[in-house]
């Protein structure tokens, strides 16, 4: 992807140490991945840009607002991404698993967070961190279990990496962090981990969607070389009426000579 190119083959160089070795993609098998992969990521684009825009435009960032947004898009998230997952990538071995896995997660997250709404910052700390560790980590995991064999392995590490990293964010909030502040309007306001949490939750969606908006068109337009087998046929014919022509020639030139 050409946005991301420099971040993510350094951290793709990372991840190669530890995930498995496998054999390179043939043209058919990457053009058929491809056409599967990319509905999938444009798909996802659409939950996580509602609950960044929702979140974006939105003055109200208390814990219960925070956890009816995030509860709706959990729900959307994991419903695209079980459904998906399972009709559309084609993926080898078990990360076809880890992605249902995580997308039945999401729907569970999303549930428990609509059903805490009430409930205050620790339901929201609670369910924000739970769900992005798992997740993270399972969608990290399937996009190592599938690298070198399926062309969404970067891309799915990449998501698993940041979600995971947000988790880790999450933690280091402390959940009784409140600070009053004067702003621009001269009228005191209070940031606290709430308002940290939400704004921090709906920059993470907005990051996430341009990157997969991006993925799933470079999936979708990206250049691909022909297979050698098209390349040869289309010069065949060329390179034959040629060497044809020259023999034609040549055998004129003998038969003309005295």
């Amino acid at each position: 992807m050409p946005v991301f190119a420099p971040s993510q083959s350094v951290f793709m160089s990372f991840m190669s140490k530890f995930a498995p070795r496998s054999a390179p993609l043939s043209s058919v098998d990457e053009a058929a991945q491809r056409a599967g992969y990319w509905p999938f990521a444009l798909a996802r684009v659409i939950p996580l840009l509602l609950a960044g825009l929702v979140v974006t435009f939105s003055a109200d960032h208390s814990a219960s607002f925070g956890l009816q947004v995030f509860g709706g898009f959990a729900l959307l998230n994991g419903l695209t991404v079980t459904v998906l997952a399972y009709r559309r990538l084609i993926l080898i071995g078990a990360a076809r698993a880890f992605l249902i896995a995580s997308g039945v997660i999401s729907v569970l997250s999303g549930g428990c967070a609509l059903m805490l709404q009430r409930d205050g910052v620790s339901a929201l700390f609670l369910v924000l961190t739970v769900w992005a560790a798992l997740t993270g980590a399972l969608e990290l995991y399937a996009g190592m279990r599938c690298r070198g064999r399926h062309v969404a392995s970067g891309d799915l590490m990449t998501v698993g990496a940041l979600t995971a990293l947000a988790a880790i964010i999450f933690v280091l909030i402390p959940p009784e962090f409140s600070q009053q502040f004067v702003g621009p309007d001269h009228v005191k306001r209070v940031l606290d981990a709430a308002v940290v949490a939400v704004g921090l939750f709906g920059a993470y969606a907005i990051i996430l969607a341009v990157f997969l908006t991006v993925a799933g068109l470079s999936m979708k337009w990206g250049t691909q070389s022909p297979p050698r087998g098209d390349v040869a046929t289309d010069e065949c014919p060329e390179s034959t009426s040629a060497s044809d022509q020259i023999s034609s020639n040549t055998a004129l030139r003998k038969g003309t000579t005295p």
